[in-house]
């Protein structure tokens, strides 16, 4: 792996785009959730 060279890292993740957006899992319905521990 190149993870500690920051030019390959840099080159490689030229044009990936936008990040994929999250979901606030306060949001979601009850029976959306795969588990209901922690809340």
């Amino acid at each position: 792996t190149h993870y500690t060279d920051a030019a390959i890292i840099a080159e490689v993740s030229k044009n990936l785009g936008s990040a994929m957006p999250g979901l606030d899992v306060s949001k979601l319905d009850e029976k959306e959730r795969m588990s209901h521990r922690g809340w």
